[in-house]
């Protein structure tokens, strides 16, 4: 439209490749490129303003900015940072946080940036250890993505704990712990204990673990040092006990 004050020319957009230097942060949302859109007025200024009616582009240089300053952080990143920052500095033992990181969530949503993990998607990976017959597993992976992505909620990472859509009722179900072997299981899991397969380590761990009544996290951190062999006792100090007190195992 023309008239004696304004004239408006919309340009092709080829005008506007960008140069080598720059890559497609000239497009709008949608890879739409802006047109280049001149008003020539009387005076003979010349204006050349970008024109998008989707909204705002990254390639506004304050966006590029923020982005370089919040850059995405995946699950597998912050969970390294949770682990280093947190569960070391309150568990005896954060290895077993660490194997169902490596074993269980990073394969699954790793590479996710952990601002976009969805509550559907953190329920189908509790609920898949849930339906393989493994409730107490899918429990703890559920416990552990909640105390992470609450820790994500601290340090303005997410802004919601999608682990808050599983609740654990629906994963599985507290039982009161009265099982205890029978004598013909005691005699079934010693006769066990000496499969080949099993392997030698394994089985003197998991005698170990029968004679003791320990815990596996107790036996895992035990030292020499806490073992006197002449009075026959193994003497776990508090910090590898789960109830905070010392565990006292007699030999003899």
């Amino acid at each position: 439209m023309e008239n004696s004050d304004t004239l408006i020319r919309t340009e092709p957009t080829s005008l506007l490749q960008p140069s080598r230097k720059e890559d497609n942060s000239a497009r709008g949302r949608g890879g739409m490129r802006f047109e280049d859109v001149r008003i020539y007025q009387q005076t003979g200024v010349v204006h050349s303003v970008p024109i998008d009616s989707s909204g705002p582009t990254t390639a506004n240089p304050a966006d590029r900015r923020r982005r370089k300053s919040n850059p995405v952080t995946t699950v597998r990143e912050f969970g390294a940072r949770w682990v280093a920052e947190v569960v070391r500095k309150v568990r005896k033992d954060p290895r077993v946080v660490e194997r169902y990181l490596e074993r269980d969530v990073f394969p699954v949503i790793g590479g996710r940036p952990i601002a976009s993990v969805t509550g559907p998607e953190v329920q189908k990976l509790i609920f898949e250890r849930r339906d393989q017959g493994r409730p107490a597993a899918a429990a703890a992976i559920r416990h552990l993505l909640k105390r992470m992505f609450d820790y994500a909620q601290v340090c303005a990472v997410v802004q919601g704990n999608p682990a808050d859509a599983t609740p654990l009722k629906f994963v599985a179900q507290h039982r009161p712990r009265t099982r205890y072997l029978t004598e013909d299981e005691l005699r079934t899991f010693k006769q066990r204990l000496r499969d080949p397969k099993l392997g030698l380590q394994t089985a003197l761990v998991l005698e170990l673990i029968l004679l003791t009544l320990c815990r596996k996290s107790e036996l895992l951190l035990a030292r020499w040092e806490q073992v006197d062999l002449a009075r026959g006792v193994w003497a776990a100090p508090p910090e590898a006990s789960k109830t905070g007190g010392a565990h006292i195992v007699y030999a003899k």
